[in-house]
């Protein structure tokens, strides 16, 4: 199952980009590159749902259960 996070998502999720590309362990220029209201890229999205913050996760994870 794919994992659909949006840009605007991923940085909400962090406050700004500047924290969201330490987190993910690249550039904040790579992150000006993703496209607006576009998923991010899968891995990024993965790394954000199932290691940095999976607890933002947990009550869609309760709700399909």
């Amino acid at each position: 199952m794919k994992e659909i996070i949006t840009k605007e998502q991923a940085i909400g999720m962090y406050r700004d980009k500047y924290k969201l590309a330490e987190a993910l362990g690249i550039t904040r220029q790579a992150i000006d590159f993703w496209p607006e209201g576009k998923p991010i890229p899968e891995v990024h999205a993965l790394k954000i749902r199932y290691v940095l913050r999976p607890e933002l996760f947990e009550s869609n994870k309760r709700a399909k259960g």
